[in-house]
C-alpha cells in the first residue's frame, strides 16, 4: 500500500490501464471469470467507458449466482460511473440494463416492497420509453407490477399486468 500510495498519479493511471489491457487480451477467461477485476482496473484508470459494461457484466454474473449483495455493489458502480457520462442514447442503454438487474437483486436482498425497488424500476421505465426493447419493458412492467402488488396498491398493479398482458399479445 505504501509503495502503492507513493506513486504518482498519472503513473497509478497507467499502470491501472494497462493491467485492464493486458488482462483483456492475454488472458480473455478473465472477462468470463472475473470481470469485476477488469471493471476494478478501468475504473481506477479513469476509463469508465471501459469499465462500466464490464460492471453490468459482474453485476449480472453475481445475481446468477444469487450473491446478490455483490451484484448491487457492482451494478451501483456502473450507475454510478454512469453519471459521468453525457446524457446519449447509448448511455441510456447502459442504465436500462444496469437498472433492470439491480431491480432484481434489490428483490432478492430487500423485498418486492422495497421502496429502492419501486424507484429503479420506475426509472427503468422512463428509460424504456426512450431505448426499451419489448423483452426489457415485459421485464420493467412486471417487476414495477410485483413491486405494487406487494405494496397492496392493487389498481397500479392491476393496470400494469392489463398492459403487460397486452403487450405479451402485441
Amino acid at each position: 500500500d505504501t509503495a502503492y500510495q507513493s506513486l504518482l498519479k498519472s503513473t497509478r493511471l497507467q499502470y491501472h490501464q494497462q493491467i485492464a489491457q493486458v488482462l483483456e487480451g492475454q488472458f480473455p477467461n478473465t472477462i468470463e471469470t472475473q470481470p469485476e477485476l477488469l471493471a476494478h482496473h478501468y475504473t481506477e484508470a479513469r476509463l469508465i467507458k471501459q469499465a462500466i459494461p464490464y460492471w453490468q457484466q459482474a453485476g449480472q454474473k453475481a445475481t446468477r449466482r444469487s450473491a446478490y449483495v455483490e451484484a448491487i455493489s457492482h451494478l451501483t458502480m456502473g450507475l454510478e460511473l454512469l453519471e459521468l457520462l453525457p446524457d446519449t442514447t447509448e448511455r441510456a442503454q447502459q442504465e436500462l440494463l444496469l437498472q433492470v438487474t439491480l431491480g432484481t437483486a434489490l428483490m432478492a436482498t430487500q423485498g418486492y416492497a422495497a421502496p429502492d425497488v419501486g424507484k429503479v424500476y420506475a426509472r427503468a421505465r422512463e428509460l424504456c420509453g426512450q431505448v426499451g426493447g419489448p423483452a426489457q419493458r415485459i421485464s420493467v412492467l412486471w417487476g414495477l407490477m410485483a413491486f405494487y402488488a406487494v405494496r397492496d396498491e392493487l389498481r397500479t398493479a392491476r393496470e400494469l399486468g392489463e398492459y403487460l398482458v397486452g403487450s405479451a399479445q402485441n
